[in-house]
């Protein structure tokens, strides 16, 4: 990509997908054996339904702090199938402007609370898995403001300082945004006039992470039974039921629901509703300039370098 640009559109992604309707298959039930019953299902102390980063996380926290307990997974997928391994694998924890955003919201205490979580739970991964094993990069992360945008990046850069310091009271680095106008040819970028760079940003590989959490999990002896569709969960006496469009009814004493945006699904009380967004990888490009994790428009859409490849995300709701 040498003597090229990267230019920032306008945001809109219509009519990019053009997605086939998915035509149903009958199900086939699978009825336990006595061996399997007796052997492989039981009667778990804990079953957690989605394997994803917070269902995994959550088996290695309860059976950490209790190694007695019998702890199972049910994931609906082969592969842990959900956001987990479908994201952009940024390391991050908001733009200004997309905090600056939450600041017309919600109090400053609880803004900066939730940033508080995300760092620590950054931290608290980092530790767990190793950088090597997240292929974590420090690249830094970056937002972009076209010529339209000078009133938001004036009104970002007015609030640097006083961000700073609250940052720093978190993270413990110092001058974590900092105007970084000077650095956009660097990238290649179009289209582009002023940049904001935070420090404290960076970039995993979420496939790499998924596969060592597992792993991480299975060496505690957290059991995941894959290709389980479970439909719905009944509580009887002093235990719980969970019923499967697939597979024989699975007792256990616990169930904990990591399915996140489909909780409600087991969960029908709660408002709680998922959002769907997109993400495009372009094909290796030659003499690629980017490095890093840039947002756009308030966090709403972002992008970022895969070795040699651009990843475009984002629309979201």
């Amino acid at each position: 990509m040498k003597n090229s640009t990267i230019s920032i559109p306008s945001p809109s992604l219509k009519g990019v997908l053009n997605i086939e309707p998915i035509t149903e298959k009958p199900i086939t039930i699978m009825n336990w054996s006595y061996w399997e019953k007796t052997t492989f299902i039981g009667k778990p102390d804990v079953v957690i339904i989605g394997s994803g980063i917070v269902g995994l996380s959550t088996a290695i926290e309860l059976k950490t702090a209790q190694p007695s307990l019998r702890v199972m997974i049910l994931e609906r997928g082969v592969l842990p199938y959900g956001a987990s391994t479908r994201n952009a694998g940024f390391a991050c924890y908001g733009s200004m402007s997309e905090l600056m955003e939450d600041l017309e919201k919600h109090p400053h205490k609880d803004v900066f609370a939730l940033v508080e979580r995300r760092w620590k739970g950054l931290v608290r991964l980092r530790k767990r898995l190793g950088d090597n094993n997240l292929k974590y990069e420090p690249f830094g992360g970056y937002e972009v403001f076209t010529a339209e945008d000078k009133n938001l990046f004036e009104s970002c850069l007015s609030n640097v300082d006083d961000f700073n310091k609250t940052l720093e009271s978190i993270t413990g680095l110092q001058n974590v945004y900092q105007n970084a106008t000077d650095k956009i040819s660097s990238f290649g970028l179009g289209n582009v006039q002023h940049m904001i760079e935070n420090s404290g940003e960076g970039q995993i590989d979420t496939g790499s992470m998924m596969q060592s959490l597992i792993a991480f999990a299975k060496n505690l002896n957290i059991e995941i039974l894959n290709g389980i569709q479970v439909s719905s969960i009944k509580t009887e006496n002093n235990s719980v039921k969970i019923l499967s469009d697939n597979c024989d009814t699975i007792e256990a004493h616990r169930v904990i629901i990591t399915t996140n945006g489909f909780a409600k699904q087991f969960l029908p009380s709660y408002e709680v509703e998922p959002a769907r967004a997109q993400v495009l990888v372009t094909e290796a490009i030659t003499g690629l300039q980017l490095k890093g994790s840039f947002h756009y428009d308030h966090g709403y859409y972002y992008f970022r370098n895969i070795g040699n490849r651009i990843l475009f995300g984002g629309a979201r709701i």
